[in-house]
């Protein structure tokens, strides 16, 4: 969009320039909001002064990759990653994932609080009406092989469905 520019940061805001690199997106425009009213810590938390020739950049939240073509593509809320061991997930990954896998009609992941590794992946599956009998051992195979080691769930519970909200959005409470 004209008059916009962006910069995809790094968690030390420092900007990333190869393409495949995931960092979060900082915005500028004079179509932007000046800051919350009366809110100082949500300022501080949302807005970066005096970087990279401009007076204020929003923080967005959102993590994206950029391509060789300068093309940006929507990775995750920065929100909803989290930390398995050293290693960051994203657990929309891990639902488009389990989603392409014709048993699954399905599925939410979330992270769930570990002794060792910090928090592990937790995925709660509604299978297709024709895939019943799928175990957790088939799907667990199936993300090891399209998944690296940190992004495979740890736990599998299978449900007849899942919460939503009134909106059609998945609840992570509840039932779960």
């Amino acid at each position: 969009m004209p008059g916009v520019s962006w910069y995809l940061v790094d968690e030390n805001d420092q900007v990333i320039g190869e393409p495949g690199q995931v960092g979060e997106l900082l915005l500028t425009s004079d179509c932007l909001m000046l800051e919350y009213w009366n809110m100082p810590q949500a300022n501080a938390n949302a807005f970066v002064k005096n970087a990279f020739g401009h007076s204020q950049l929003y923080r967005t939240g959102d993590l994206f990759k950029k391509d060789g073509e300068g093309y940006l593509y929507f990775v995750a809320r920065k929100d909803n990653v989290f930390a398995r061991d050293i290693w960051s997930v994203n657990p929309r990954e891990i639902e488009r994932c389990l989603g392409l896998h014709p048993a699954v009609a399905e599925v939410l992941v979330v992270p769930v609080a570990d002794e060792s590794a910090g928090y592990v992946p937790r995925a709660f599956i509604v299978l297709d009406l024709n895939h019943s009998q799928t175990s957790k051992h088939v799907l667990a195979d199936y993300c090891k092989q399209h998944l690296d080691w940190h992004m495979v769930p740890t736990q599998y519970v299978f449900l007849e469905a899942l919460p939503k909200t009134d909106s059609g959005k998945f609840a992570a409470k509840g039932p779960i």
